[in-house]
């Protein structure tokens, strides 16, 4: 607790958590400075459990490229973008490096013969020569206007981090090894929530013969980035299997040619 106490008193605004590159205007109008460049927040699309203090904590908003921080800022251009603010842990790669991976790839494979044991391929090739040459297969892609990565995280002392079940006795279990570490909520019949989610668990026992676990914790830092692209809807928002089905035929077709297709949120 003193050490909270005296991380708060000496700590700078940045270090408390205000973002210099964000200024809010209301509870939903944000404005984020990315490479120089303003946008401002018009609604959110995805912002579930964004405010865990574990996890991606990501917030996705449709917005408005405008010239300015201010709360006035005229508007540049027309169309509404996605905005998509998130933490990855420090070793992952961003979207843009994921796609622009892709894209290496699938200009690497239009450029080389294809090996022996792949020529059932070479129809493929030939069909698709055009596009990929021209370049309009990108046109399959969401469209990143820009990025930017922020500040990482300081590296966490594995050993400083304990998770004792005294508290929560009846709720907190630990992750077997190899099981999932993706968040999961579950409710027991007494009504307690039982959470897991984000670590990886080694059980160990104090000199009480209570156990013990170490939560091991990956460094995060900040990405954002816009998409050109704003769709109607999201994943977790498809009410019908024929909607589902419209999107994952799109997937294959072209994008964002059907009210339903998905957002930039997946």
């Amino acid at each position: 607790m003193v050490k909270i106490l005296v991380s708060f008193m000496f700590a700078t605004e940045k270090e408390m958590g205000y973002d210099p590159y964000v200024t809010r205007h209301s509870p939903i109008h944000y404005v984020y400075e990315i490479e120089n460049r303003f946008f401002r927040t018009e609604g959110v699309i995805v912002g579930h459990r964004s405010n865990n203090i574990t996890g991606h904590m990501a917030r996705i908003w449709s917005a408005r490229e405008v010239n300015s921080n201010e709360k006035d800022a005229s508007v540049i251009g027309k169309e509404e973008c996605v905005l998509k603010d998130v933490w990855l842990d420090a070793e992952a790669p961003t979207e843009t490096e994921v796609q622009s991976a892709i894209f290496d790839d699938i200009e690497r494979f239009w450029a080389e013969d294809p090996p022996a044991d792949k020529v059932g391929l070479e129809p493929l090739r030939t069909k698709h020569r055009e596009l990929v040459i021209s370049g309009q297969y990108k046109e399959y892609f969401l469209t990143h206007v820009v990025h930017q990565i922020g500040e990482t995280t300081k590296p966490y002392n594995d050993t400083s981090f304990k998770f004792r079940p005294g508290l929560f006795t009846a709720s907190a279990k630990p992750i077997a090894p190899g099981s999932s570490t993706r968040s999961k909520s579950h409710r027991h019949n007494d009504g307690l929530r039982e959470t897991i989610g984000h670590a990886n668990w080694e059980e160990q026992h104090c000199s009480h013969g209570e156990p013990v676990y170490d939560r091991k914790i990956s460094s995060k830092r900040q990405y954002r980035v816009v998409f050109r692209e704003k769709c109607e809807a999201t994943v977790g928002n498809l009410a019908t299997l024929g909607e589902a089905m419209d999107v994952l035929q799109q997937i294959l077709i072209r994008k964002c040619i059907h009210p339903t297709c998905v957002s930039a949120s997946i």
